[in-house]
């Protein structure tokens, strides 16, 4: 599926709401807390990782015979990993508290250890002469 257009490039862009059109809402405190530690994950393993991320991009775009892919748009980026966790936590209708435990387990257990898993990706990519003596500087 690496040649077939993605999702958010075939649906036609619309402009963002403007601020005034927005309108208030409550949003529940367990709402915020869930995004803030998904984002904060996310902030986090893209730091440690945006080389082998980029590199990993570059060597799937020759794949797929396109420009480099971005760094977030990657199936094994944080962002990709933790939207599939938050849409698994919210399909089974987990409790917040619950899914925070959820989160900050799969960040132990997963995201610690992504850059091991780029790694390999990459190594294994290169191995099959996937733009083999690729560095990012």
């Amino acid at each position: 599926g690496l040649r077939e257009p993605s999702i958010a490039a075939a649906a036609p862009a619309s402009p963002p709401p403007l601020p005034g059109a927005l309108g208030l809402s409550l949003v529940d405190e367990h709402e915020v807390d869930r995004d803030l530690l998904l984002t904060e994950m996310i902030r986090r393993e893209t730091l440690r990782s945006t080389n082998t991320l980029n590199l990993l991009g570059q060597r799937l775009g020759v794949l797929a015979a396109a420009p480099a892919f971005e760094a977030d748009t990657l199936p094994l980026a944080p962002q990709a990993l933790c939207a599939m966790v938050r849409r698994i936590a919210e399909q089974d209708a987990l409790g917040v508290e619950v899914q925070l435990a959820l989160y900050r387990s799969f960040e132990r257990q997963v995201l610690e250890r992504l850059g091991d898993v780029l790694d390999r990706a990459n190594a294994l990519l290169a191995q099959h002469g996937v733009l083999p003596g690729l560095v990012y500087t």
